[in-house]
């Protein structure tokens, strides 16, 4: 589990009044709120309410960046240049790795390298 401290939350908007929220937390999207047929503002984002949901849930990769791999490798196992690869097996519905395991991506902090009002830009290193 990451450092909460190192976790942030960033809000980007446009003239309309869109709005963005974005959490280096997995550099997932958290929100987005537009306009409605009644002029009210709404999140179309499926998401959690808070940060700290995404922390102590089962997670199922809510707006997160999902890798180094997407998807299943089966077994947890792949073979490149002729060399097998065994990964952990983080899939609830079979022996399978799914989307970077547990530390993949989507659970880690990405470092912000570029920030201002309507873009961000997150950076991670592995």
């Amino acid at each position: 589990m990451p450092n909460p401290d190192q976790i942030k939350i960033h809000k980007l908007q446009n003239k309309s009044g869109m709005t963005v929220g974005l959490s280096n937390y997995g550099a997932r999207v958290l929100s987005i709120i537009v306009k409605n047929k009644h002029n009210r503002y709404t999140d179309v984002a499926l998401g959690y309410d808070t940060i700290e949901e995404y922390l102590v849930s089962n997670d199922p990769y809510f707006g997160a960046t999902v890798g180094r791999f997407a998807n299943r490798i089966s077994s947890g196992k792949f073979v490149l240049n002729g060399k097998e690869y065994q990964l952990s097996k983080n899939d609830p519905c079979g022996p399978n790795h799914v989307h970077g395991g547990d530390t993949g991506f989507s659970h880690v902090v990405w470092n912000v390298v570029l920030s201002d009002t309507n873009s961000i830009e997150y950076q991670y290193l592995s």
